[in-house]
């Protein structure tokens, strides 16, 4: 099952009550699969990932699961540990124990290292891209009527009422 984005916003956070508050087991990296948690729920074995294309809850087929209550305690979960962590943002940030990394170099070369990539494939060309001319046999039969107005008005003529 894949619960809704808007419930789930941040999945990490999933991760972070029932892995790191909670402590159910966690597994790591894996193929597709950022991490997964595993627990229990009414006597059926459920699991939480962050796949690929996304935050999912997996469970047997044929387990009996109500999903809507899961999802629910799992809200409440995530809600509670928002709130734990808010709080120590707050403390951290009111002793002033909060560092901000300066990554201004890593984005600076970043940014060099792709612009010397397209400075040097600009020379490597041997001509310029040209501009596609228009031919007359293109232009529409609106297009064609109204070119030679169209020439008048751009050499400078007037239309007098």
């Amino acid at each position: 099952m894949k619960p809704s984005r808007e419930d789930f916003p941040v999945p990490d956070l999933v991760k972070f009550a029932l892995g790191t508050v909670l402590r159910f087991p966690t597994a790591g990296h894996e193929e597709k699969v950022r991490w997964t948690v595993f627990g229990m729920f009414n006597g059926a074995e459920v699991s939480f990932e962050l796949r690929k294309f996304g935050f999912t809850i997996c469970h047997a087929p044929d387990a009996k699961i109500d999903l809507k209550r899961l999802c629910g305690q799992l809200r409440r979960a995530v809600a509670l540990a928002e709130q734990w962590m808010a709080n120590l943002a707050r403390k951290q940030t009111q002793a002033n124990n909060v560092t901000i990394a300066n990554r201004h170099l890593e984005f600076d070369r970043r940014y060099r290292f792709f612009r010397d990539l397209a400075d040097r494939a600009y020379k490597r060309a041997s001509k310029r891209p040209r501009k596609r001319a228009t031919a007359k046999a293109e232009l529409t039969e609106l297009e064609q009527l109204a070119a030679p107005f169209s020439d008048f008005i751009q050499h400078g003529g007037t239309i007098a009422g």
